[in-house]
């Protein structure tokens, strides 16, 4: 098997928040860490507050800029389809936690760093530890950002990297590769090698996969390895310095003969409200379970590598989260 992915790296991180006041997240907090994030992040980073960051001199050195501007790495040649930019990281918040939260209580999420973000991970801290103290959400409530730990389930890692207690960022980071997730599938067969297997995906968040402007409510294993693709090789391309060298057609080919024999999939409507376009903007997906049965072995790293980088649109906010399991 040729090697790819080589550069593809990513960080887990668990952030433990210790709410001051009352929090009211609304429909799906995801909606408001990320886009709070983005408003105090710019306030902390940008010195040309008036200037669009598309025409902004400083756009390549400014951190705001290539979390919510990416640039295309000009070290890079071309690929032959211009891939869509995705954000290298994932707020990931449970779907279905309660709105509001009282003064006293503890609220948790996961935060997904790829690539080149890792780098800026002390902007995400002061962002967020800031966050705390302007207050999030419909009321504004206050928090004190009492704990981060890294997250490594590969490697059993769980260790703080940040306490308020004393302010102290430690070093204590364990980042997850995708040969990390290749030494996890045993007896990795080859494309023209088939075995025959079940595995059921849950999606855990609305789950958006686009196709002919629709999206579909069960979608088959064709797409949804297919944006998977899509979404890795964005990442990979924008920050992690690589292109995905993949014979798409071969493996595309091999993903149309895996066939769905079960699927229990119903559509989660839910909206966001965008302040800076003015309207309401349907982010609405499927969730729910889909059994796939077929020659999977050779796609498990890259299924295993979109359990922590989502699949799908809208998946900085969360969407697109989904766990396998073998049956």
């Amino acid at each position: 098997m040729n090697k790819v992915l080589e550069n593809f790296r990513l960080g887990k991180f668990h952030f433990i928040l210790n709410l001051q006041e009352e929090v009211i997240f609304g429909n799906y907090p995801g909606f408001i860490l990320r886009g709070a994030f983005g408003n105090i992040l710019r306030r902390i980073c940008c010195p040309r507050p008036a200037t669009d960051c598309l025409v902004c001199p400083l756009r390549d050195s400014c951190p705001f800029a290539y979390l919510f501007f990416t640039s295309r790495p000009s070290t890079l040649q071309k690929p032959g389809k211009n891939p869509q930019v995705q954000k290298p990281y994932i707020f990931e918040v449970p779907f279905g936690a309660k709105s509001k939260y009282s003064e006293g209580e503890r609220f948790a999420f996961d935060l997904i760093l790829v690539g080149k973000s890792l780098d800026f991970f002390p902007y995400f801290l002061i962002a967020l530890r800031e966050l705390g103290s302007t207050g999030v959400g419909k009321t504004r409530g206050k928090y004190f950002l009492e704990e981060i730990q890294c997250l490594n389930e590969l490697k059993n890692f769980k260790e703080m990297v940040y306490s308020g207690k004393d302010g102290v960022v430690r070093n204590n980071f364990s980042y997850i590769s995708y040969s990390d997730l290749q030494e996890k599938v045993k007896g990795h067969s080859p494309l023209d090698e088939a075995v025959d297997m079940s595995v059921k995906v849950e999606f855990l968040t609305p789950t958006r996969l686009e196709l002919n402007r629709s999206y579909p409510i069960s979608p088959d294993f064709s797409l949804l390895i297919r944006r998977l693709f899509n979404r890795i090789f964005s990442l990979s391309f924008f920050h992690c310095g690589e292109i995905l060298s993949l014979n798409f057609t071969e493996w595309i080919e091999q993903a149309n003969k895996i066939r769905t024999v079960q699927a229990g999939t119903h559509w989660e409507g839910l909206w966001r409200y965008s302040r800076r376009q003015g309207i309401e903007m349907d982010f609405g997906g499927f969730m729910g379970t889909i059994t796939y049965r077929g020659n999977i072995v050779p796609f498990f790293p890259f299924l295993m590598l979109g359990e922590y980088i989502h699949v799908g649109e809208k998946a900085a906010f969360g969407l697109g989260h989904y766990r396998l399991s073998l049956e």
